[in-house]
């Protein structure tokens, strides 16, 4: 998939203006990872210290005509706790025509909905540390 594929360039310039209004920030540019490319939201880091993101990631469609398979994820982290959960999947051919665009459309709302309105209660999930996982993979002396 080109980084000119102007059903990728379409999607991307659709979220960035819903997150921008919504008082998120993207995190970068567009990257390829895991064989998708990423786009990648965050909101302002609240004083009880989480920090809510969106993610969308785009992946060339298996049809005959140029499409994209879009997934949307959304979640957030405070230390080292996180909590993460798909908000939707869409699927396009040949542009942003009504339909999938308001799919798009409306999955990142729900998307942006779940990242601001994350608690610390609701992460739920921890980040193993490096060094706790080696600690408890080392063999031990005998």
């Amino acid at each position: 998939m080109s980084l000119t594929d102007p059903i990728l360039a379409n999607a991307e310039e659709l979220t960035t203006d819903s997150a921008r209004r919504r008082g998120l920030s993207r995190m970068g540019p567009r990257a390829q990872r895991h064989g998708v490319w990423e786009v990648a939201y965050r909101t302002p880091t609240r004083e009880d210290g989480v920090t809510g993101l969106v993610i969308v990631a785009m992946d060339q469609g298996d049809r005959d005509e140029p499409s994209v398979d879009l997934e949307i994820w959304a979640g957030g982290e405070a230390g080292q706790r996180y909590a993460r959960r798909l908000i939707g999947e869409v699927s396009g051919v040949a542009g942003l025509e009504p339909k999938y665009k308001a799919a798009l459309e409306g999955a990142f709302e729900q998307a942006m909905d779940y990242a601001l309105s994350l608690k610390v209660e609701d992460l739920t999930e921890h980040h193993q540390l490096l060094r706790k996982q080696y600690a408890e993979s080392a063999p031990t002396a005998s």
